[in-house]
């Protein structure tokens, strides 16, 4: 069974991110199948995609993918939310708007009698002003 790991391969990878890959860790990690790989794999991904310092900890891109994970779960669960908000305006302009024509329709003696419905203290006022 060939090894997947190797003890030294954080201390290869660490020489090569600051340039100073030589003598016996060079030798090591030509020997090595597992340090031989990772070389390999990192320095084809320095050719594709240049970086200049260290790569981030591996716990921060974590932090950081889970962030994302947690962002597009809270926009998606608050989007039927933002349609019902918009349903709501549309249903209040078409109240509006229906009130509005429906007054303009009535009489004056039945608005008059308005104040009376919807204001109940007012429209005792007015009974008792009357009386």
């Amino acid at each position: 069974m060939k090894a997947r790991e190797c003890a030294r391969e954080g201390e290869v990878l660490q020489a090569l991110y600051a340039g100073t890959l030589e003598g016996g860790l060079a030798g090591h990690a030509a020997a090595c199948a597992v340090c031989r790989e990772a070389v390999a794999v990192t320095r084809a991904l320095w050719e594709a995609a240049p970086m200049e310092g260290e790569p981030p900890a591996a716990g921060l891109i974590w932090r950081r993918a889970e962030l994302a994970a947690r962002r597009e779960l809270i926009e998606k669960s608050l989007a039927p939310i933002g349609v019902l908000e918009k349903a709501a305006a549309v249903v209040a302009v078409a109240a509006v708007v229906v009130a509005s024509q429906w007054i303009t329709t009535m009489p004056w003696w039945v608005l008059a009698g308005i104040p009376a419905v919807a204001f109940p203290a007012a429209g005792l006022l007015y009974l008792a002003r009357k009386a």
